[in-house]
């Protein structure tokens, strides 16, 4: 995954603002380890991720998740986030991987603010929402999802997301990333990742980065 991340991803790096190909930071390569250690071990991912801003978590996932959605048919993969503006933020991201990957399984459907789709005979699909609908989630089938900010989710969002873990089966294959900067002790992610900790965590897996970890902060 990192070498066809060098050969077929391009991201704008946040210091020049250049379009350059994704080759992963340290932090990057340490994030990488952990979804291959568990993926390796149970053939599936859910991981909870407390992190500072800025350090390239959310391409990773972005990317992995553009790597899962192009690689295999089928796929349906969710991106949720607290935020209109940062939901697209990340979510223009996976556009501009499409856009210059060499590696196209199939002709886009779909192109637009909310989602990419590609046609027969792939089939797979990435959306992104807004975690304001308690109700969104319910009904579907999914096989990637990843939750930015977590810990800012309001308690409709909060209830949205049991809807969207419960269309994801614990099956090879699947994959959920929960990611945070800290918001306090309550919450959602709080309180996943204390379970984790004090392990009752139904096997997620903790990934922290701190600002010390990150050699650009110092």
């Amino acid at each position: 995954f990192p070498e066809w991340c060098a050969k077929n991803i391009i991201i704008q790096d946040k210091l020049s603002l250049k379009f350059v190909p994704f080759v992963f930071n340290k932090l990057q390569w340490k994030a990488w380890a952990s979804l291959k250690a568990q993926w390796a071990a149970q053939g599936f991912i859910r991981q909870n991720w407390l992190k500072h801003r800025r350090w390239g978590g959310s391409i990773l996932v972005q990317a992995f998740t553009y790597f899962l959605a192009t690689k295999v048919p089928g796929v349906e993969c969710l991106l949720l986030a607290h935020r209109d503006d940062s939901a697209y933020d990340i979510f223009r991201r996976a556009q501009l991987m499409e856009q210059h990957c060499p590696e196209k399984p199939a002709a886009l459907k779909s192109n637009n603010r909310k989602e990419l789709q590609w046609d027969a005979p792939h089939h797979s699909a990435i959306r992104m929402a807004v975690a304001d609908d308690e109700s969104y989630g319910h009904g579907s089938t999914r096989h990637g999802f990843h939750a930015t900010e977590l810990a800012r989710f309001s308690e409709s969002g909060e209830k949205a997301l049991v809807g969207i873990l419960s269309s994801i089966q614990d099956v090879a294959g699947t994959v959920v990333i929960k990611e945070s900067t800290a918001n306090g002790v309550t919450g959602t992610f709080y309180r996943g990742w204390i379970d984790v900790e004090e392990k009752r965590g139904g096997g997620y897996v903790n990934f922290f980065v701190g600002w010390l970890d990150d050699e650009t902060c110092c």
